[in-house]
């Protein structure tokens, strides 16, 4: 019987639980970027301001190069995350069935596209 009520009680703590926090995130945009991946591609995008470094690349516009990130990996293994001032990423993406490879800067106001190989 004891275990019954504690069965009881657990369930309706729960139950209370998962309303409450569905009460809390059901008007909110919240977005929950656990792996680096994410969390790298996430912040990117975020950012409103989009600079190129080089000329020949304004054949890509703002939404191009939000949706090859969008739609990409981050290789960690050519990145450099701890640059200082700007991080530099290398996302692997593609784009019109062929694979681009960027190479951006991430700084705090703004991403900075390098390179497009």
């Amino acid at each position: 019987m004891i275990f019954r009520k504690r069965l009881y009680f657990f369930s309706i703590g729960l139950i209370i639980g998962i309303f409450l926090m569905i009460f809390i995130f059901r008007g909110k945009n919240a977005s929950f970027n656990y792996m680096p991946n994410a969390r790298v591609i996430e912040n990117i995008i975020s950012k409103d301001s989009i600079q190129f470094t080089q000329s020949e690349n304004i054949s890509f516009t703002t939404d191009n190069i939000k949706d090859i990130i969008s739609n990409g990996k981050v290789d960690f293994k050519n990145s450099n995350s701890r640059n200082k001032p700007c991080g530099i990423y290398r996302i692997i993406s593609s784009w019109k069935n062929t694979e681009v490879v960027l190479e951006i800067k991430n700084c705090s106001e703004f991403i900075n596209v390098v390179q497009i190989f």
